[in-house]
């Protein structure tokens, strides 16, 4: 069946190849899906292309897509051949209206409402997008994948915590020396102001960059107390790029209790959550040493999955499965 399941391709560029997308795409190429990019080129040789794929691909054809699509023309392919009556997939990397305040949530999925089948990130996006668009036929992916080979770390149970991300979207770094109790570790593109108790590691790009600590932290916002704010309420909604590197870094995690996610951290036992990053002390403080290194332990299981695509293949078969249903 392989020969008749495609996907819209949008992440070949060099600068996109580390995103999570861009790996996605790869798990789709390792499963032999035809991938469908569309031309730069004449208005001629556009317009040709689009005729070309709506009278050559089969009916009931499979036809995977990542949102959001970026790519105008992509929505017009996915039009075509939905009317054509192939089965179209779109696996939910993101949503950017719960991201960004001047997005419009109804513009960003109104398309979505022809499609489908869904590939969700967790329960609660599915519930968000549902309420838009009605009940789809759809599968939960968890988490990403990162495939990268990570060398095991020897961790050991200490005040380090690790913040590894975009800075210049989480305005609560600036007030974390403020948490004196402890060590702060922070991995961005982009320096920020060092203390006696914080430290900016600059690196360039890719998940393979070594962390160095005891937890990985799951943040988001303005502030060191809650995500009270548009910014923080983020984390209620999706399954954090985050948590698939921390894990990927065998970092147990620390993220906050109404994460989307954070049933999910305590259930398997990969860290614990909170309210507030003052908690954080007191939390390390009261886990043994036999506690951490049995998080640390219940990490490496899901290093080797993320590493290896497990999710996201579990996920495309689980929805093939009901494809073909």
């Amino acid at each position: 069946m392989n020969k008749y399941i495609y996907y819209l391709k949008e992440f070949g560029s060099d600068e996109a190849r580390d995103s999570f997308q861009a790996q996605i795409e790869s798990i789709f190429d390792k499963n032999g899906f035809k991938p469908l990019v569309y031309p730069r080129a004449n208005y001629f040789r556009r317009f040709f292309y689009l005729a070309s794929l709506y009278f050559s691909i089969p009916r009931s054809s499979v036809i995977f897509f990542i949102h959001p699509l970026y790519a105008k023309t992509n929505r017009i392919i996915l039009k075509w051949l939905g009317r054509k009556g192939c089965n179209t997939v779109c696996i939910v990397s993101d949503i950017n209206s719960l991201r960004f305040k001047e997005q419009s949530t109804d513009e960003e999925i109104a398309y979505l409402k022809s499609i489908k089948f869904f590939i969700y990130q967790n329960k609660r996006m599915k519930e968000f997008v549902q309420a838009k668009i009605g009940e789809k036929v759809s599968v939960n992916i968890e988490m990403f994948d990162l495939l990268f080979s990570i060398k095991e770390t020897e961790r050991k149970n200490t005040n380090q915590v690790v913040f590894a991300g975009n800075t210049s979207k989480c305005p609560f770094i600036h007030e974390l020396h403020q948490i004196e109790a402890v060590q702060w570790r922070i991995y961005s593109d982009t320096a920020i102001k060092e203390y006696p108790n914080l430290v900016s590691v600059v690196y360039s790009s890719g998940y393979d960059q070594p962390l160095s600590g005891s937890y990985g932290l799951i943040w988001e916002g303005e502030s060191v107390l809650d995500i009270s704010n548009f910014s923080g309420q983020y984390l209620k909604w999706v399954s954090p790029l985050k948590l698939s590197n921390y894990l990927l870094h065998s970092l147990p995690v620390i993220i906050h209790k109404d994460a989307a996610m954070a049933d999910f951290v305590i259930e398997n036992k990969i860290g614990y959550s909170i309210s507030s990053l003052s908690e954080i002390p007191g939390k390390i403080k009261a886990i043994s040493d036999n506690e951490y290194q049995t998080m640390v332990e219940n990490t490496r299981k899901f290093s080797e999955k993320i590493s290896t695509g497990h999710f996201t293949q579990k996920a495309i078969q689980a929805i093939l499965n009901k494809i073909r249903d």
